[in-house]
């Protein structure tokens, strides 16, 4: 795992790349590796989505290289052994800042039928393939507006497009940023709890708000989370209130 960084950037251009050549025993060990997480939760799909091929940073902005894989060969990073070397793995991703009239901002607990269940991140997903249509950085973005209402239960206001995230397991984040009313988040998660509680992605939203007198997250954390903290806040320090709920939760 390397260190995490988030670079602000204007602009982001995508390109095709060829995927990596097929490897009758990756496989192999990517089918006999799916078939064991689905018996274990028979809830997941291998769909498709987007993986990084390479990036490269230019002034104001970056260029994003990717190709076509599946959710198979992107848990196949959790199988034993070293994941180093496994091309397949380092995917794309959208992910939204919400910034809240209280300073902070809004993060999700994932649900137990998801792959990480109790995990907090950021609204957002894996991004999924073009079909024929042109990939460009405003598919990333209207993926992003679709990922927080399914997860939050209301579109974002107006998002813009605020940094690229680097290291860490080594999939690349393109993060939006937008600013959300806590009252109407609220709500709009309790609907879709209660609409949708067993496929919704969040167990949980919750408002994550620098205190001095707060604590570092200690739940189990998307390896963003800490940096993302320190580059908004300052801080990793924070108060943590469960909006569902509307009570102050711990964590």
């Amino acid at each position: 795992m390397t260190a995490v960084g988030f670079t602000e950037v204007d602009w982001l251009r995508l390109k095709a790349a060829e995927p990596p050549r097929a490897d009758p025993a990756v496989t192999t060990e990517v089918d006999e590796y799916w078939t064991h997480r689905v018996l274990d939760n028979p809830t997941l799909f291998n769909g498709p989505l987007v993986a990084a091929a390479g990036i490269r940073f230019e002034e104001a902005g970056c260029d994003l290289q990717w190709f076509r894989s599946d959710y198979a060969h992107y848990l196949w990073r959790q199988a034993p052994g070293s994941s180093e070397h496994r091309p397949y793995a380092r995917t794309i991703y959208v992910a939204t800042v919400a910034r809240t009239e209280n300073g902070g901002i809004l993060v999700g607990r994932m649900a137990d039928t998801t792959s990480s269940p109790g995990r907090i991140q950021l609204p957002g997903g894996n991004a999924e393939p073009p079909n024929d249509e042109e990939f460009v950085e405003g598919t990333l973005r209207n993926h992003a507006i679709r990922e927080f209402a399914e997860e939050v239960g209301m579109p974002p206001p107006a998002i813009r497009l605020w940094a690229v995230k680097t290291g860490g397991v080594g999939d690349i984040g393109v993060v939006y940023s937008t600013n959300v009313c806590t009252t109407d988040a609220a709500a709009a998660f309790s609907r879709v709890r209660a609409e949708q509680a067993k496929h919704s992605e969040f167990a949980a939203v919750l408002e994550l708000v620098p205190s001095p007198s707060g604590k570092t997250v200690s739940e189990p954390v998307v390896d963003y989370l800490p940096v993302l903290l320190d580059t908004l806040f300052g801080t990793q320090r924070v108060a943590v209130r469960e909006l569902e709920a509307s009570v102050a939760a711990r964590v």
